[in-house]
């Protein structure tokens, strides 16, 4: 339970990085994902529709009100999946990626610009920037 405000406070840090590096990016990204799970849960309903008119009709011929749902269904089917994965996984997402690694590179090397000349010389300090040099990148999900 200690670690949970932590998280939530490196969490509000992340988002903050995000935000002042691309407000459009960060909103983007956001109303994206918002709007594929509206979407994932229009084509459960849908699908549940589906289901009811053929449990509910089961000897009797297609009517064009299934058709209807048929078609409604795989076209909000398609357009969650695109959202999802063509705009939110591929797009928005890799750019979210590339855009914090520019913004952490950035802030570590403008720290590395503020320090003291004296700090660098110290073998221990020396060490932690190496360390998080290197692994600050990899880190990244």
């Amino acid at each position: 339970m200690q670690s949970t405000p932590k998280f939530l406070r490196n969490l509000y840090n992340l988002l903050l990085v995000l935000w002042n590096e691309d407000k459009f990016l960060f909103l983007a990204y956001f109303i994206s994902s918002f709007l594929g799970a509206i979407l994932l849960y229009i084509v459960y309903f849908v699908y549940k529709i589906m289901i009811d008119q053929v449990t509910r009709g089961v000897h009797i011929a297609p009517s064009a009100i299934f058709l209807l749902i048929i078609s409604t269904y795989l076209f909000f089917e398609y357009l969650s999946r695109f959202v999802n994965f063509t705009f939110n996984q591929y797009y928005f997402d890799y750019f979210m990626r590339a855009k914090l690694q520019d913004a952490l590179t950035r802030i570590f090397m403008d720290k590395l610009a503020s320090m003291d000349f004296a700090h660098l010389e110290d073998g221990q300090i020396r060490n932690l920037i190496a360390k998080v040099e290197n692994t600050y990148a990899v880190r990244l999900p």
